[in-house]
């Protein structure tokens, strides 16, 4: 099997010579044979390979084993292990969101920072055939389209998803062949939950009158991944032809433009419009079909859209606008000094401070190998490409940061975007900044501008510690 494995690695580009990799475990059978085969080709592909288990809180001591069988696991395989303790349902309730939501959040929330911390390639993750199967019909039932139907890709970011060409009865097999072990997860019996119903019962009775059903729903997710790829293509360039204007929050189409294209077309304009503009999620059909009903109304008309987004006619011309939301969350604003430790009461948490000149910090480079403590975080910068002073505050809408070695910028907003960090959180953010720009969105990513390289002098040490009801280390 893992012969069919690396082949399919190797033809989706998913892993480069010398990568590292964060790799995501459960501790049940799917992640166990995901981190078997990383270690399988180690060796020939010269990976250094983090493995991470996030406790979600809920099971109470089954959860307390799987974290323990996935400690033991990864000392077995000599794979660095980290352990992040979260309350899912807490945070869940708090952020009216559904517990597989909140739980598929936290985890790539962490896979995200142990990948920062560690400078890894990729995150890995364990999804197989019949988790593209059951994604598939979940997506079909909502109505996704044909975006939906094509499923999870092999590799969508910095995520990797090797398993996708095997099935999890293959997984099983192999595992069972090789007499390695792995845990059961008892919830995933439990018919609460949709994916869970879609997995032990409609894909059981499908089966019932097709064995390859299956086979067959993955290839329906290739051939609509590749027909989506297309019809993106000839979208963007619709998109281009149709805008007349385009501003950070406001973006105005010609109606008489749009209307000269096939409705499919006009779909997927307004799609990639509300991706922009406000992410992917929260978008479904009838807010497509809204706003396709509102260009041959009066002027006047609107509609509103997911996450404070109104749609306005105005003669011949659609007006996308986002309006913000109100945050009561008070704003603050610090003026840092070095040496400096200081409490900041708005985020509950501490910030210290500190330079060492380069001779002395490569001497104590364990601030390079130091493992990562939950809610704990440390960076390190090229203190002499500092402008001016140092402050922590909030956002403004004028903030950038530097995503690429090159010089590149991405503004906050997008990053937060694309980052799916819900509205109501963004405000309450810490940012690091000097007179010109944000160093540090502390708690997610630093700004390539001020690392340090081979001609730094000085490096300035920044600690980040948020304070939280119950500290549990990983």
């Amino acid at each position: 099997m893992y012969e069919i494995i690396k082949a399919y690695v190797k033809k989706q580009n998913l892993l480069g010579y010398g990568s590292k990799v964060v790799v995501g475990l459960s501790g049940g059978a799917d992640s166990v044979c995901l981190l078997d085969f990383l270690c399988s080709i180690r060796q020939e592909m010269k990976l250094e390979i983090f493995g991470v288990h996030i406790h979600h809180g809920i099971r109470g001591e089954s959860a307390n084993q799987d974290a323990e069988f996935s400690k033991k696991l990864c000392e077995t395989y000599q794979v660095p292990y980290t352990c992040f303790y979260e309350q899912v349902e807490v945070r869940a309730k708090k952020e009216k969101r559904s517990i597989e939501e909140m739980g598929r959040l936290c985890r790539y929330e962490r896979l995200e920072q142990v990948r920062e911390e560690t400078k890894s390639h990729v995150i890995a993750v364990a999804h197989h055939k019949n988790d593209q199967a059951e994604t598939i019909l979940f997506h079909l039932v909502r109505g996704s389209g044909i975006a939906g139907l094509g499923g999870m890709l092999p590799m969508r970011g910095r995520i990797i998803r090797p398993l996708l060409c095997v099935t999890k009865e293959e997984i099983l097999s192999h595992l069972e062949r090789r007499h390695i072990p792995y845990c059961i997860d008892q919830t995933n019996e439990e018919l609460c939950y949709s994916r869970n119903r879609i997995r032990n019962q409609w894909i059981p009775l499908m089966e019932q009158e097709n064995k390859k059903v299956v086979s067959h729903l993955c290839q329906t997710a290739e051939i609509a991944t590749y027909m989506q790829d297309y019809i993106w293509q000839e979208a963007e360039k619709c998109y281009v032809a149709c805008c007349i204007k385009k501003e950070k929050e406001r973006v105005v189409l010609s109606c008489e433009a749009v209307k000269q294209y096939h409705i499919c077309l006009q779909f997927e304009v307004f799609r990639i419009l509300i991706k922009e503009m406000i992410g992917e999620d929260g978008t479904c059909y009838e807010h497509i079909e809204m706003i396709q009903e509102l260009m041959e109304k009066d002027t006047g008309h609107q509609c509103s859209l997911p996450r404070n987004l109104i749609v306005k006619k105005s003669y011949d011309e659609l007006i996308f606008l986002l309006q913000e939301k109100k945050d009561e969350t008070p704003s603050f604003y610090y003026e840092l000094s070095i040496p400096d430790e200081k409490e900041i009461l708005e985020i509950n948490g501490k910030v210290k401070l500190k330079i060492i000149n380069m001779d002395q910090f490569l001497e104590k480079n364990s601030y390079f190998s130091e493992r990562i403590v939950k809610e704990h975080y440390k960076k390190l910068f090229d203190y002499d490409k500092i402008e001016g002073r140092l402050i922590l505050r909030t956002r403004n809408s004028q903030d950038t940061i530097c995503i690429h070695k090159d010089g590149r910028h991405k503004a906050l907003r997008r990053f937060f975007i694309d980052e799916k960090i819900p509205r109501e959180e963004r405000e309450k953010i810490p940012l690091l900044v000097d007179e010109q720009e944000v160093l540090w969105i502390l708690g997610y990513r630093v700004s390539c501008k001020y690392e340090i390289d081979a001609t730094t002098k000085r490096v300035l040490i920044v600690e980040y510690e948020k304070r939280t009801k119950e500290k549990n280390n990983g």
